[in-house]
């Protein structure tokens, strides 16, 4: 699989895990992962947004949860996922614009990019 880092800030994770696995050649599958290593404050009301070019179609599944607990380092880490289909009919390259938002100790964070370079166009390329 390939993993793009989209934060690595504050405590906050944020990953993007493109999977090798699909149901199509057309159809790439990602999983959005979310943990938080930060020991003195949580992560409230996480919220991801994704849009792909026209000529392509995008669904976000519902998140697992939208918050994260302060990390314990005895505990297993938690985390929050988030599924995410692309279907992209002609294979062309996929560049993925992106937005997402948290509360970490009260205090809103935004951070929003684009992904055009390391998103495969096509399963067959991964």
């Amino acid at each position: 699989s390939i993993n793009i880092k989209l934060i690595h800030q504050t405590g906050v994770h944020c990953v993007l895990h493109i999977a090798r696995d699909s149901p199509r050649p057309d159809v790439i599958v990602s999983v959005l992962t979310i943990t938080n290593t930060n020991t003195s404050n949580a992560i409230n009301n996480f919220h991801f947004q994704a849009a792909v070019p026209k000529n392509m179609r995008i669904k976000l599944q519902n998140p697992s949860t939208s918050d994260l607990p302060v990390y314990n380092p005895i505990l297993p880490a938690q985390a929050i996922t988030q599924i995410l289909i692309v279907s992209n009919p002609n294979k062309e390259p996929v560049r993925l614009n992106y937005k997402l938002s948290y509360y970490l100790s009260g205090e809103q964070i935004n951070e929003s990019g684009e992904i055009d370079n390391g998103f495969p166009s096509s399963i067959d390329l991964i």
